[in-house]
Formats: C-alpha cells, structure tokens, sequence
C-alpha cells in the first residue's frame, strides 16, 4: 500500500512540475493502480476493520493529493495575473512618455506576435494595440467579398480567436506574398492559343480564296 501511494504521489509531483504528455500518462497509470489496490482491498475485505481504515486513508490521501494540486493551479494563475499586471503596467508608463494629447504618428510596424507600434513625431514609441488571429472550422464555407477578403459564411462553424506568434500563425509585417501564377504554363497556353488563332485565320483566308476561284470558274 505505501509503495502504490509513494508512486501515485511522486507521479502527481513530477506532472505538475513539468506538465508533459509522458508524465501525465505516468500520473494517469499510477492513479490507476491506486484506485485498483483500493478496489481490491474492498473486495476481498468489506467488513474488515484494517480495509476500512485503508479505504479511508486512501480516500483521504486522494483528497489531499487533490487539494494539492488545485493549489498549485492557483499559484500558476496568480504568478499569469502578476506577469499580466507588470506587463500592463509597463505598457502604462510606455504611452505615458507620450504625453495625454493626441500624437501624430510618423511611422508604424506590426510585430508578429500582432502588436501594433507607432512612433510619434516627437520621436517616442506608442503600443496602438494588438491584431488578433481567427480560425474557422470549415475554410470551404468562408465568402470571398472583395480582393483578398473573406467572410464567414453560414456553414464556416464557430470562429475561434488566437493570439499571434503561436502555432496557429504569425503576422508577416512588410512581406509580399508571391503570386501563384505557373509563368510557365500561362506562356506556353498563351503560345498556343495564338498558333491556333494564326491556323484559323488562314483556314478562313484559303476558304475565301476558294469560294472567289469557284464564283470566277462559273462566270
């Protein structure tokens, strides 16, 4: 029973330590032995007083381990709160530089996390503000409106936001995206299409020229 609980524990401690996708699957196969050594233990002694006392402290034990981790939840969400509430005020003291009055902005750029930048005629960086991405579930239901714009249309499915310089994509300032035109292939069916039209014409030009001998042989 200790050495079952001292792996479910050692487990629980390293999962929240790392959070990777092998130590969870190794909290989740502690776990497992846990609750079957508990199932057992009821099972084979219902009634008596030892597997009654182990049913509970493994209950207890489980409760703790549970309590333990929501509060290391907490302290991650409180440790993102303090690092929000630095970054915020960071930003504060940033624009702050820039004075109340409305600033005329020289210049801009677009970082590719999607933060928006400008510097003021006085020479002193202003954050504007942050451009966000989205996702849909279903690209083929998006409406192209005018140029290279899109819509969501009725079977796009929910839209999802996401911040930019993730895995879901990054904001490309000043790039040029180049065309997806075969250059290729445009000038070889360009060719071909001309060498037909020249065929035709002079399929045209030999059949009039038939017609005008065949009109002078019957006069």
């Amino acid at each position: 029973m200790p050495g079952v609980w001292d792996a479910y524990e050692a487990a629980l401690t390293t999962y929240n330590a790392s959070g990777t996708t092998t130590d969870k699957e190794a909290l989740d196969t502690a776990r497992k032995a846990l609750d079957d050594l508990q199932a057992a233990l009821s099972k084979i002694e219902p009634d008596s007083l030892e597997g009654k006392r182990d049913t509970a402290n493994q209950a207890a034990k489980k409760a703790e381990a549970m309590v333990k981790a929501a509060e290391n939840e907490v302290t991650k969400a409180e440790n993102s709160l303090v690092t929000a509430q630095k970054d915020s005020k960071s930003t504060e003291v940033g624009n702050a530089d820039a004075g109340e009055g409305l600033a005329k902005l020289t210049n801009y750029t677009i970082q590719q996390d999607g933060t928006l930048t400008g510097t003021s005629d006085s020479d002193v960086t202003v954050i504007i503000g942050k451009i966000a991405l989205a996702g849909v579930q279903n690209v083929n239901g998006l409406e192209k409106t005018s140029g290279y714009y899109y819509v969501p249309g009725g079977n796009a499915g929910n839209i999802s936001i996401y911040e930019a310089g993730g895995t879901q994509g990054r904001i490309m300032s000043n790039y040029l995206e180049m065309a997806k035109v075969d250059l290729a292939t445009e000038m070889t069916d360009m060719i071909t299409t001309q060498r037909g039209f020249q065929a035709n014409s002079k399929i045209i030009t030999v059949t009039d020229q038939m017609l005008e001998e065949l009109v002078n042989i019957k006069r």
